[in-house]
């Protein structure tokens, strides 16, 4: 009997739904290793930039085919490959062949190396928008991008892929960096450093400070609002598949982004109480899931009512919220004005040493001893702390570089990363590309090659895109302000 193309479109539908499903991750060291790509592509992005003599400001085209080149090709040969250490190991030798171009002076007594001076340094890392987050963000963002589409073609390694109860993977880091990345630039972190609260009852100018902050972030959720309801009923109009597991019939992750920014304004502790707060709500979860049998309902229930129907993206709102206030915490810690050398040396070094502790008590303390393995569907405690570990060390190292290398080139980073509605608008241009290419592209009978030519087509529009209108807006500017001048 043949087949209908109804029939046909259906099939097709569960095989890719299938392909996403039922993996189990791989190591929380193979994570590591991959994600050090984001700190090696910003290397070579400073190098390569100043070695072909373009200024930091640059806009042109060649500019930002070199920041393409650089910060963005890498990441998709990472995903593909997976060969981590040999291609890191190219990187660094085309970096440091085309770095020596400058290692010695030319005829003007010039250099890049030369250039570099430690005041100059620091007085970048005091700026209100601070190179290394910049990076942070951005590199973060595109890895997502890259994933989000590349995990429906057969050359993307299936270890990486979302894990479906339990495990760590590549993309279940990339969806709590993700909201790492938030928490790293929300009112909480951008806010000086707070006085102690004074005791007695909520005065009106608390309540007002309160009401005021909902209000502002509020209004910058309402068009993340709008695209998750608009995602969820453009699926089901498609027919798009849908891994229901993941977050529920009705939810994604664009809901919980959404529920994550209010909980974290709603929760208006002092800063420096955040990360305590997000301490306390991942144990007092995690207490829920083991011996509540929270676990179980989230994993065995039936989908009978609006609750069970969504009940891991719901339930996971503990994790992703308490995620979000360890990083506020870390990033108003960080963000903090007046320096010194040393002080931003420490930071390297606690940040790097957190890495380790949330390593170790998610490793060998709650997988290993109390037997609660890392599940992205729930965000549990392993999960969050496991997040944790991985995602600072990049942090960490994008601070050393903003110590030690000359020039801050930051057009591109800055267009995808500059403000946190930005990076909203770039993720979804991201989904709307990815559902455009899976919709025209049988993905899963794609070959290797054109997968490659797919991919680095969608990234190169990923970030055209916001770079072209950056430059219209940055144009259209200027335009007024010399009429008003004439």
């Amino acid at each position: 009997m043949t087949l209908r193309p109804v029939d046909e479109d259906l099939i097709y539908k569960h095989m890719k739904e299938d392909f996403v499903s039922n993996h189990s991750g791989s190591s929380l060291q193979r994570v590591s290793e991959v994600m050090l790509v984001g700190p090696l592509s910003v290397l070579m992005q400073r190098v390569f930039r100043s070695s072909l003599g373009f200024s930091p400001e640059s806009t042109s085209l060649g500019a930002f085919l070199v920041d393409f080149a650089t910060l963005v090709m890498p990441m998709v040969v990472v995903f593909l490959i997976g060969d981590t250490l040999s291609f890191y190991c190219s990187l660094l030798l085309v970096t440091i062949v085309v770095g020596s171009r400058d290692i010695v002076p030319n005829a003007r007594g010039t250099s890049c190396w030369s250039r570099w001076d430690l005041g100059q340094q620091l007085k970048q890392l005091e700026q209100t928008r601070k190179p290394f987050l910049a990076a942070f963000r951005t590199t973060m963002m595109v890895c997502t991008c890259v994933a989000i589409l590349a995990v429906d073609f057969p050359v993307f390694p299936r270890e990486f892929a979302k894990t479906e109860n339990f495990g760590i993977s590549l993309m279940d880091v990339g969806v709590g960096g993700f909201v790492f990345s938030l928490g790293l630039v929300s009112l909480k972190a951008r806010s000086s450093s707070s006085p102690p609260v004074a005791p007695g009852p909520v005065t009106q100018t608390k309540i007002r400070r309160a009401f005021t902050n909902l209000l502002i972030t509020i209004k910058a959720i309402v068009p993340v609002i709008i695209l998750g309801t608009g995602r969820f009923y453009l699926l089901k109009a498609t027919q798009y598949q849908e891994h229901v597991t993941e977050y529920g019939v009705h939810w994604n992750f664009f809901i919980s982004l959404s529920f994550v920014s209010i909980f974290g304004v709603i929760a208006d502790v002092p800063v420096r109480y955040t990360a305590p707060l997000g301490v306390f709500i991942i144990i007092f979860y995690q207490i829920l899931l083991s011996l509540f049998n929270l676990e179980g309902y989230i994993q065995n229930s039936p989908r009978v009512d609006m609750l069970s129907k969504n009940k891991e993206g719901v339930f996971s709102l503990f994790g992703y919220t308490s995620l979000y206030l360890i990083s506020s915490h870390i990033g108003n810690y960080i963000l903090r004005p007046n320096k010194s050398l040393f002080q931003w040396i420490s930071h390297v070094f606690q940040l790097m040493c957190l890495s380790v502790t949330c390593w170790f008590f998610g490793y060998y303390v709650m997988e290993k001893g109390l037997g609660i393995p890392p599940s992205r569907k729930m965000a549990n405690i392993t999960y969050v702390l496991y997040v944790v570990a991985v995602v600072v060390q990049p942090l960490a190292l994008f601070i050393a570089l903003d110590l030690i290398v000359l020039p801050h080139s930051r057009v591109l980073l800055d267009t995808i990363s500059g403000k946190r509605n930005s990076q909203l608008m770039v993720f979804l241009l991201a989904n709307l590309l990815t559902g455009f290419v899976n919709l025209v592209v049988p993905t899963l009978f794609v070959s290797d090659l054109l997968s490659f030519l797919i991919l680095t087509g969608y990234m190169f529009t990923v970030c055209a895109v916001p770079h072209v209108l950056v430059n219209l807006k940055g144009a259209t500017s200027r335009r007024r302000r010399s009429k008003k001048s004439e």
